[in-house]
């Protein structure tokens, strides 16, 4: 992988001009308000690496019911790795309340899924906390706000990644090929890991 930048502020622009085999996006130690949905939706390796899950921190700033993701991973994409991040949420319920904090989806799939996109992602050495509001399905419809949400992929593996106080742990729908892998989701949380439609999880 090549740099494509070393701070928070002015990543997103890094991913959407970076060179077309992708490259790393770096979080140093800090604490980084997001108001709008990152969304990488390149057919681009793009790795998005932070100084460590308790260091840098993304705080979700989109608010309202059926909010968008702090982290959206489309298709066509593969190969994606978040390593060493904290995505915390601001706790609050209801239309105050945020989504998801990371959003798998196959966007170009409807009903029937052909085509498993997005591949290859993996999560590893993350901390989600406090996403308590409700986050959005594949179709738009209002759901309860998950640590991480999953539709249409495949090869998908989620590594010491650590799910506190979220209204849904891991939420997998229509998906092909999920490791669940040393991650835990605490009691507080509504459903642990939620199967819709899927093959070859573990």
């Amino acid at each position: 992988f090549a740099p494509i930048c070393s701070c928070g502020k002015g990543c997103v622009p890094g991913i959407a001009t970076g060179p077309t085999a992708g490259g790393i996006v770096f979080f140093p130690e800090g604490l980084y308000l997001v108001s709008t949905s990152l969304v990488v939706n390149t057919g681009r390796r793009i790795l998005l690496l932070g100084a460590g899950r308790a260091a840098a921190i993304l705080l979700c700033g989109i608010t309202g019911s059926g909010a968008n993701p702090l982290l959206e991973i489309s298709s066509p994409n593969n190969n994606f790795l978040i390593q060493g991040l904290g995505f915390q949420g601001n706790a609050l319920t209801g239309s105050s309340g945020n989504g998801h904090a990371i959003a798998l989806i196959n966007r170009e799939a409807g009903a029937g899924v052909t085509t498993f996109w997005p591949q290859q992602v993996m999560i590893r050495d993350c901390a989600i906390e406090y996403f308590q509001g409700t986050g959005k399905d594949s179709t738009g419809a209002s759901i309860p706000a998950c640590g991480v949400y999953m539709f249409g992929g495949t090869q998908q593996l989620m590594a010491n990644t650590s799910i506190y106080t979220c209204r849904g742990g891991f939420r997998l729908d229509k998906m092909q090929k999920v490791y669940i892998q040393q991650s835990s989701v605490d009691v507080a949380s509504v459903s642990a890991v939620r199967l819709e439609d899927c093959v070859a999880i573990s």
